[in-house]
């Protein structure tokens, strides 16, 4: 029996136990590299498989954007025109019009024939000259067009002011836009020898430059027709409707107030590159300051006005009825509590727009129209995406005036000047943006003024007139409040 000395450290049997579960752990080692091996072998035999997997699972998507491909469906990009606008054969500029089940296409003879006044106008609805989409469905109004829009009382209207020459109006707004698309077409259209341009803008910007950003960010996945249905088809799931005019899904119409002060921004940088380039060619550029119906609201369509305003909210909403037969006191209270809860200072945008909204309609029936329009402007500002042209972008528009060849039709001011009370509405709109007649024929009038000018023409344009006749006409109509509640 072998005998340890205390402190000698005796360690063969300790020496024996490492060893024997060193040999035991290679040993498991080893049988798993064993198993992985065989399993790895196992899966290279069944590579010649991968491929009938894989095209197996393709398989629907593949049948999917031949289908798309075969029909065309979803496969143009819908962001910008299928064909190019402008195509150039045998002497002439035949014009494939962007928007071609609004306008007709036209031809262009090249080169310009002498005497000919060459005018091309871009713009969104207005200027194209429809009335609206809920006016187009009604059965009051037969035609979802105007019935004299103002680039074609140009063109009736300058030849007989001057006889010497030659006018051709060509009209190529399209509804929806608004500058981000409008610049790449003025760019491309000046080498046809304009000689003047007319843009209006302001009503789309916000809108249509969300539109630009996806149309941005999708570009990488046009090449496939499927991703770009799928995409169309998240887009399009049914939310909780805004309520704004054209009906659209919150997911669509709901922005920050931040990034809509951005993409007003980018539409600034739009319209200062449309002057340059203009400037650039020497060629007089016209712009139309938006007007916009200023009794209007979205909100009133959310379902959002019952929530927390108690009974002078109902006093306040008796939409399209007028507010006779309350009290002053009332209007005075309601207008309180208005401020009260205007002092919280909310974050939520549409609330803010329709407390000023409110508001302007106490002041309304109290007789303060001047403070009435001043909330309703507020109303509309705060409200992004009731597609009206925001006040400080029209101030924008207005300051251009400054730079050499710009010249401002300002309709927004013109159309306040012909409402007896100076607050644009109903009266002279079919809904929240589109004039109707009488507000083309005002602008009309402001555009032939300047051309009068630019020409040397004898001065026979008289907005001034024209803009007393209508409010003498309009002195004994109601005031109008498009403000259907949320169905």
């Amino acid at each position: 029996m072998q005998t340890c000395v205390q402190g000698t450290g005796c360690g063969t049997g300790s020496y024996a136990m490492y060893l024997g579960l060193f040999l035991k752990r290679r040993s498991r080692l080893a049988g798993c590299w064993q198993n992985m091996k065989a399993t790895l072998f196992r899966g290279l035999r069944g590579v010649k498989f991968v491929p009938a997997v894989l095209l197996a699972a393709m398989m629907p998507f593949l049948v999917f954007e031949g289908y798309l491909r075969l029909t065309e469906e979803s496969g143009h990009d819908d962001y910008l025109p299928p064909v190019p606008v402008f195509e150039e054969k045998d002497g002439i500029v035949v014009i494939h019009h962007p928007a071609g089940w609004v306008m007709e296409s036209g031809e262009l003879k090249i080169p310009k024939p002498a005497n000919t006044v060459r005018i091309f106008v871009f713009g969104g609805s207005v200027s194209a000259g429809v009335i609206g989409k809920r006016q187009d469905e009604t059965k009051a109004i037969a035609s979802p067009f105007v019935e004299a829009p103002y680039p074609a009382v140009l063109q009736k209207v300058l030849p007989e002011r001057d006889r010497a020459h030659r006018f051709e109006v060509v009209n190529f707004s399209v509804p929806g836009w608004g500058s981000y698309r409008i610049l790449p077409l003025l760019r491309e259209s000046l080498r046809h020898a304009p000689d003047y341009v007319i843009v209006e803008a302001g009503n789309n910007e916000v809108a249509e430059g969300m539109i630009h950003e996806r149309w941005k960010s999708s570009r990488a996945l046009r090449g496939f027709r499927t991703l770009v249905y799928l995409a169309r088809a998240i887009r399009a799931t049914p939310g909780h409707s805004v309520g704004n005019w054209q009906g659209s899904a919150a997911s669509d119409f709901t922005i920050m107030e931040e990034d809509a002060r951005k993409l007003l921004d980018e539409s600034r940088k739009n319209i200062r590159e449309m002057a340059e380039v203009c400037r650039q060619a020497k060629i007089p550029l016209l712009l139309v300051v938006e007007g916009s119906n200023l009794r209007y609201t979205d909100v009133e369509r959310t379902g959002f006005r019952d929530r927390r305003f108690g009974a002078w909210n109902r006093l306040l909403n008796r939409s399209g009825e007028g507010m006779g037969g309350a009290e002053p006191w009332a209007f005075r209270k309601a207008i309180e509590e208005i401020n009260a809860q205007m002092a919280t200072k909310t974050n939520d945008i549409w609330e803010q727009s329709y407390l000023h909204f409110l508001k302007g309609k106490a002041h309304d029936g109290l007789g303060e129209f001047a403070a009435a329009r001043e909330e309703y402007k507020a109303s509309r500002d705060l409200a992004t995406f009731s597609v009206r042209s925001p006040g400080p972008f029209n101030d924008f528009i207005r300051a251009l005036s400054n730079r050499p060849n710009v010249f401002v039709a300002d309709a927004e001011a013109a159309f306040q000047d012909a409402m007896p009370d100076g607050i644009p509405d109903g009266r002279i709109f079919y809904d929240n943006c589109h004039p109707k007649s009488e507000g083309h024929r005002i602008v009309a009038e402001l555009l032939l003024s300047i051309f009068e000018h630019q020409m040397g023409l004898e001065p026979k344009a008289d907005p001034s007139g024209v803009i007393a006749v209508i409010r003498e006409t309009l002195k004994d109509a109601p005031p109008v409040y498009d403000t259907k509640p949320a169905q």
